[in-house]
């Protein structure tokens, strides 16, 4: 029993020190245009790309390496807390927004991604998949169980996005119409996804309902 514990705290204390081994080889930062924050630690800077450790390393390879194009980023945070941007405002090259600008661009990525909700576009999604599967079918064929999910996932993308996030860093601000336009391209995106993983689970729920009962439910019942 001893040897057990013995052979836990092992474990318990090697994979801790694993985790510490990766929180200090990783100390720089990667701002990328769509909002993302990798960790990394930058090897070398070159004319068109970044070489530095891959953010997300395997077992099998715990010390790959990763080019990163220097038009996804944004900016660099190095360890020391200096940060060096990589971003120009060129209307020519599509940089329509200046530093500032972009910068509060990323914030509203950022919070659309860390707290917006999709749970509602979610089962909405589930609800109208379930019942195009389990009813349309039985009036005209199968292709119009297909319509309604993708007409309410097609309905979202009407302009409307309420901004829910607890810090509105730069609510007030200048530039805070940019900083909503990037809230409201992430969660529109997210409520998408939602919506249409939503649709999927509900229509194959429907659809084996559907094929489960026999055509006289559907003559007696609907």
């Amino acid at each position: 029993m001893n040897g057990w514990i013995i052979t836990l705290l092992y474990f318990s204390v090697l994979s801790a020190y694993a985790q510490q081994a990766d929180t200090l080889r990783l100390t720089d930062s990667l701002f990328l245009m769509n909002g993302e924050i990798l960790p990394t630690k930058i090897l070398d800077t070159l004319p068109e790309t970044v070489y530095c450790l891959h953010p997300r390393p395997t077992k099998k390879h715990p010390e790959r390496k990763l080019l990163m194009e220097r038009d996804r980023l944004f900016s660099v945070k190095y360890a020391n807390g200096t940060e060096r941007v990589f971003y120009i405002y060129d209307t020519m090259a599509g940089n329509f927004f200046t530093v500032p600008e972009m910068r509060n661009f990323m914030h509203g990525e950022q919070d659309a991604a860390r707290y917006h909700n999709t749970a509602l576009e979610f089962w909405l999604g589930a609800g109208i998949g379930f019942a195009s599967g389990a009813l349309l079918p039985n009036y005209g064929g199968y292709f119009y169980a297909y319509l309604p999910p993708f007409a309410y996932s097609g309905a979202l993308l009407i302009p409307f996005i309420k901004v829910r996030a607890p810090n509105y860093k730069v609510r007030g601000a200048p530039h805070y119409d940019v900083y909503l336009v990037g809230y409201e391209r992430v969660a529109r995106k997210k409520k998408i996804v939602a919506s249409l993983k939503g649709a999927a689970i509900g229509l194959v729920a429907g659809s084996l309902l559907y094929f489960s009962l026999p055509d006289s439910f559907y003559d007696k019942h609907l």
